[in-house]
């Protein structure tokens, strides 16, 4: 498919085709259970209903080696799990037949939470790890902390949606918007048992968003494509927009035990993770959000005595979706809260205790320039905001205050860091991206690459950097995207840093051209391919990724008591991001990305306020508070990925902040009025 002139011109939303079926789910009412009976009335001219027996062994699709089901088959396991696939040739035939449909449950007890002590729950994935420099330490930890963080809703304004062109000779064209069309074509003809050559995947037109649409655009296409061809017809599956708020993937729950004790320099003699993922339903990439939490937990602090325990569970909830930094903004969360925490019982800087306990070895192994990047990071970051002296005149003035006097305002500030891993290589290659290059005679360069560029910007970059590298007009560069099975790349966009990667990889090939340019001359088309595995030396391939990427934030705020308002003054990130393509469009990246973490950690729940299915609007925020950005680059460094990087960053400086002024211990998001304003427990 050619992307120069962008992707399929429209959303899948604004699709129609002469004599088309529109598609929805009757979904299940019910939280967990069993299903006892569906009632089906006489059905009118030209519509169908589809249920887990028309489908038969082919009812689900597999995803990481795991198998989940299309429909609900006697169990259902969430509410608003697809129980029945209805067609009809107009919207309003599909309403009144669903309304008329009734299916009766037998219910199981509900728990009050996903948090609740789960007897015999399901663990669909665990790790554990142990490490101790020297002697055990002995003694009880001095602090004990749990955490917890909410699902995070995605917020994108095209819906998931599928539409399915049936064509002459039961060819299928899949119109969908997926950060993975080479699954979907998998799951397509594996659920129609069409060979390679009849089915078609175009990616419609999608509007920027925050992920969510990895594995669950291949269900829809599925399904549609199953309903398509035992139809004979075209059909169009779109989720109604509270239907896809409520039901689609989301950002997995979490919660996180951490205890710890220092010595007398401050430095860390144990530090011990136990955490759980509720992945609801189900959640192929279990083994990856796990494993990358470990490895955050294992890396970013140095004690001498570590132990790290995780595992992912099924929970009665809607299932989970990779979001920007997959599971790191949950463990960072929970590890910069408890080091907030410690440093409160300790007297000491939040800043002086970071420095004395950052893994600063590790972090320069992995740094191009070979230095300690976090001191270099944080003391820029002091200077910038001035945290040392605000957090200690706010602290001292908090000892003095009443916080409960009408109208007065106080103020806190909070200090969190934390790394970001990009180009996931956990499983021999699966996640790999490729890039494929040739030159012709005739100074025409034809790039093929294994990953969606999610901008025209995005296509910008690509072709200038081959523009540099080779002396040649951008004219002549053209771009073209490939999922088929000969492509070396088989995953998923958002697992493999689609900018920085793919822009380094594009680098090399370039690079790779220009020397046997050189070297044999231009009589024949010069072709070479680079994929993601390349770019880890052999010294990283223990570390599973292709590149780290380095930051730390702080977070000031007010809260007024007399209109009980929580005001948040000021953002100021700095990231050690190595090489910048394009400074804007990375800064407008990371600014986005911190508006959707205050969201997560303020109030990402009020989606459920919805009112009606056609209308939706964006939860906001009173006050954008002034973002301040700042770039610390290098003309020597590569690409690196920066746009997840504030989801592990902004939550826990934000509610650092809000406890400093309120003297609470927070412990979860998100942050609501009764929780600072009101009782509570206050902090030592």
């Amino acid at each position: 498919m050619n992307i120069d002139s962008g992707d399929y011109p429209y959303y899948v939303s604004d699709i129609r085709r002469e004599e088309m079926l529109y598609a929805c789910f009757l979904r299940s009412h019910i939280t967990e259970g069993r299903i006892q009976s569906v009632k089906i009335p006489q059905l009118p001219e030209n519509v169908s209903v589809f249920s887990a027996k028309d489908f038969g062994k082919k009812n689900f699709i597999t995803v990481n080696d795991m198998k989940i089901p299309l429909l609900a088959d006697k169990e259902v396991r969430y509410r608003g799990e697809p129980v029945l696939l209805i067609t009809a040739p107009s919207k309003e035939t599909l309403k009144s037949v669903c309304e008329s449909v009734e299916i009766e449950y037998k219910e199981k007890e509900m728990l009050e939470s996903i948090f609740s002590d789960l007897n015999g729950k399901t663990v669909i994935y665990k790790t554990s790890f142990s490490q101790a420099a020297g002697e055990q330490p002995d003694g009880d930890p001095e602090i004990i902390g749990s955490f917890n963080t909410p699902v995070q809703e995605h917020f994108y304004p095209d819906s998931q949606g599928v539409f399915i062109e049936y064509g002459p000779s039961s060819k299928l064209k899949v119109i969908v918007s997926s950060e993975w069309p080479k699954h979907v074509k998998r799951t397509v003809m594996h659920i129609t048992d069409l060979p390679s050559e009849k089915v078609f995947v175009l990616l419609a037109k999608s509007s920027p968003s925050f992920d969510g649409k990895i594995w669950q655009p291949s269900v829809l296409a599925a399904i549609a494509s199953f309903a398509s061809l035992r139809l004979k017809k075209s059909v169009k599956l779109v989720l109604s927009k509270k239907e896809d708020i409520l039901y689609s993937g989301k950002r997995a729950a979490s919660l996180f035990f951490i205890d710890g004790s220092t010595e007398e320099t401050l430095k860390l003699k144990t530090l011990n993770f136990s955490f759980t993922y509720y992945c609801g339903a189900c959640f192929p990439f279990a083994k990856e959000m796990v494993e990358t939490a470990a490895f955050g937990a294992r890396y970013f602090y140095n004690a001498r005595s570590v132990k790290i325990r995780g595992e992912a569970c099924v929970s009665n909830t809607p299932p989970t979706d990779f979001f920007s930094g997959i599971s790191l903004p949950q463990f960072f969360f929970a590890a910069e809260m408890f080091i907030n925490r410690l440093a409160k019982q300790k007297e000491v800087s939040p800043l002086e205790l970071r420095l004395a306990n950052i893994n600063h070895a590790f972090f320069r192994s992995i740094n191009y320039e070979k230095k300690d990047i976090f001191p270099i990071l944080l003391a820029e970051l002091n200077n910038r905001c001035d945290f040392t002296r605000k957090h200690a005149a706010y602290e001292h003035m908090r000892k003095r205050s009443a916080p409960s006097f009408p109208g007065l305002v106080i103020r806190g500030i909070g200090l969190s860091s934390a790394f970001q891993a990009n180009g996931l290589n956990m499983h021999r290659g699966r996640f790999n991206q490729a890039v494929r290059m040739s030159l012709t005679p005739e100074n025409i360069v034809k790039v093929n690459v294994a990953s969606i560029p999610n901008s025209k910007r995005t296509r910008q970059i690509w072709k200038e950097s081959v523009s540099e590298i080779l002396n040649i007009s951008p004219r002549n560069i053209t771009l073209s995207y490939s999922f088929s099975d000969d492509t070396a790349a088989n995953g998923p966009t958002l697992l493999s840093g689609n900018i920085s990667t793919i822009n380094r990889l594009i680098k090399l090939c370039a690079e790779e051209i220009r020397a046997k340019a050189e070297t044999h001359g231009r009589e024949q088309t010069i072709t070479v391919e680079k994929v993601s595995s390349d770019l880890l030396s052999r010294n990283k391939k223990k570390f599973l990724y292709t590149s780290v990427t380095c930051a730390a934030a702080v977070a000031e705020v007010s809260l007024r008591f007399l209109t009980m308002e929580l005001i948040i003054d000021k953002i100021t990130m700095i990231l050690d991001c190595g090489y910048i393509n394009n400074e804007a469009v990375a800064r407008q990246k990371i600014e986005n990305a911190v508006i959707q973490s205050i969201l997560w950690a303020t109030r990402d729940e009020s989606y459920r306020n919805l009112v009606s299915e056609s209308l939706f609007c964006y939860p906001g925020i009173d006050r954008i508070p002034e973002i301040e950005i700042i770039f610390r680059c290098s003309e020597n460094g590569f690409e690196k990925g920066i746009g997840e990087i504030a989801y592990s960053l902004i939550p826990a400086a934000l509610l650092t902040a809000v406890g400093q002024a309120v003297n609470k211990d927070l412990k979860e998001m998100p942050i609501i009025n009764e929780r600072i304003f009101g009782p509570g427990e206050t902090q030592s």
